[in-house]
């Protein structure tokens, strides 16, 4: 039964980094682009 709680904690934190990775990861790679100027983002 603990094995199981413990299944999904392991289960549940990996979700979790992987949802904040890709949200940082994301917002990181676009602001670089725009330094870099190979994307214009209008803020319209």
């Amino acid at each position: 039964e603990m094995d199981l709680v413990y299944l999904l904690i392991l289960g549940f934190s990996v979700h979790m980094s992987y949802l904040a990775g890709k949200h940082f990861g994301i917002s990181d790679t676009i602001d670089y682009f725009e330094a870099k100027g190979y994307i214009d983002l209008d803020d319209e």
